[in-house]
This record gives structure tokens, sequence and C-alpha cells, in this order.
């Protein structure tokens, strides 16, 4: 199946999986609104056919989760926690496709160095230098992901390929306590993500 079509089949399972059961704050659930309700940086963004540019620079809350049932969508998720610790972790939809996802999935740092890196689930660290660090797996119906430090406050920028391509429409992250600030259009890919609070 080519990458295109899997995206429109994974997104078209995804979205009502996001709305109805899948992402749900540590502090009430969330539902998608309208609208952006962030720092939608210009530069970078990429467009298509003359329509809206997609954000390039977004704000992550800090302390919120989101929940998802690996296997049922495709997605990229990223958390932060104050004092500098993130998590980038990614399923497939496996259960809706019968097909598993080849994630490569890279983050870094423009100043500074990244520590504590750790990977979780059937993740492996392909490279790892200071200011960066790359994993990827092949991923089914379990939740594979990343762990790691930074100074508290230092923005990431996230490179994120399923199946060799990008695709900012599977960038998941929460802002103003929802799911991608409420913005339902398509993210650039890579994505830089300014925590809102250190």
């Amino acid at each position: 199946m080519s990458p295109y079509v899997r995206i429109t089949v994974s997104l078209c399972a995804l979205a009502p999986w996001l709305l109805v059961a899948g992402c749900a704050m540590d502090s009430g659930s969330s539902s998608a609104g309208s609208g952006w309700s962030g720092s939608a940086g210009g530069g970078g963004g990429s467009s298509s056919g003359g329509g809206e540019t997609a954000p390039s620079v977004v704000d992550i809350d800090a302390d919120r989760t989101m929940t998802v049932r690996a296997g049922d969508g495709v997605g990229v998720f990223t958390e932060y926690a104050r004092g500098g610790h993130w998590h980038v972790w990614w399923t497939c939809d496996t259960h809706v496709t019968n097909l598993d996802c080849s994630f490569d999935v890279s983050a870094s740092v423009s100043g500074g160095a990244l520590a504590a890196v750790a990977a979780q689930g059937g993740a492996q660290l392909v490279s790892s230098p200071a200011a960066s660090v790359r994993a990827v797996s092949r991923t089914s119906t379990t939740a594979d992901g990343v762990t790691f430090d930074a100074s508290a406050g230092t923005p990431i920028v996230l490179d994120a390929k399923l199946d060799d391509t990008e695709q900012g429409s599977l960038l998941f992250f929460v802002q103003n306590g929802v799911v991608n600030g409420g913005y339902s259009g398509p993210l650039a890919d890579p994505l830089t993500l300014e925590p809102s609070t250190p």
C-alpha cells in the first residue's frame, strides 16, 4: 500500500478515535475545536495548493499527557514535563489496516545537549549525538518511543517519518488543554515545539 493511501486510510480511522476515545488529558478530557490557538511561527511551514500555511512552531503545555490505544490509529505524540523532560511516542493503525508501520523519529535542540536518552517499547536508538536523538521502529500494536531531557523550557525540533514519508497530520501534542490546540489541519514536519512553561 502506498504511503499516501495508508495515510488517508489512517487519518479517516484516527479522527473518530482521537475525538471520541483516544486523547484524554491528565486533568480532564479534551475535544478538538476549530481554529488555531497557538503561536504559528513565521517561516518554514509547508503549504499545498495555495491553502493555509501549516504551523511550523507550536506551544506545548507542560505536564499534560495523552492516552491512546495502540493499534487503533497512527500518530506521533509529544509530551513535555516541567524541568525539561520530553516523551515522544508513536502508535500504528494495525487493528484497522492489518499492516505495521515503519517509524523514523528524531528530536533535536539548537542549543545545549540532551541527557537521559532512552528508548521505549520496540524503538531502537539509531544515533544520539549530544544535541539530538533518532529512533526507529517497526510498530504494530504497541506504543514505541523515546524519552530525553533538555534544559528546562528549551524547544525541540521534531521530525517524524512514517514509511519514509514526512506527514505533519500525524503529529499530536497538547496546547491550551486541547489536542493540537484545536487546530485540525496538517502541521509542518519537521515541527518546532516550544514549552509553554519551563
